[in-house]
């Protein structure tokens, strides 16, 4: 069975299920295997980090000093 979707529709399907699933992911599984940097640029060129509250981002900088210091290990 073929879907036959436009470009906005798949969009939007990501999204849906982006906001369903991700959610229930723990954030050191999402980020497991990330280059930080990578991962910062991310939130850079979409303006991510000013929505996220303060202990949020405490929480990414915690876990990507720690993917960090494995990379290096």
């Amino acid at each position: 069975m073929a879907l036959n979707l436009s470009p906005q529709q798949i969009e939007e399907m990501g999204q849906m299920w982006g906001d369903v699933l991700l959610p229930t992911i723990p954030l050191e599984k999402r980020l497991a295997g990330a280059n930080p940097i990578e991962v910062i640029n991310l939130f850079k060129q979409t303006n991510q980090l000013g929505k996220l509250s303060f202990s949020e981002i405490e929480e990414l900088e915690f876990h990507l000093k720690n993917l960090k210091q494995q990379k290096k290990g």
